[in-house]
């Protein structure tokens, strides 16, 4: 009776449990993006990304090229300014470069 008990009591746990780890996993995992469009789509564009694959990406923020909402929220996600997107350029391309190197010392 104590081999029911513990299979009716244990499992559920059991998986209840595996979910709470893939969720909080998922977040961690999450691939940050920073969106980069226009004042026309920025809304239309960040409910796509978020209904679309919400476990994928964590929006980093909303970099809007035709006008300047520094500061100000769409749909949720900041806006971030000129300069700012200039640093997430910067540091994107040189981890591509980084990248590149790691892929030529392997001969591939």
């Amino acid at each position: 009776i104590m081999g029911v008990l513990y299979v009716c009591i244990a499992y559920p746990v059991r998986l209840l449990w595996k979910r709470v780890l893939r969720s909080s996993l998922a977040e961690k995992d999450a691939t940050p993006l920073l969106i980069v469009t226009g004042s026309a789509a920025a809304r239309e564009t960040v409910e796509r990304v978020q209904a679309d694959c919400p476990s994928s990406y964590r929006i980093v923020g909303l970099a809007i090229l035709d006008t300047d909402l520094t500061g100000q929220e769409i749909a949720g996600i900041p806006q971030i300014s000129d300069t700012q997107v200039k640093v997430y350029l910067h540091r994107a391309r040189n981890f591509i470069r980084s990248e590149a190197e790691k892929i030529d010392e392997y001969g591939l």
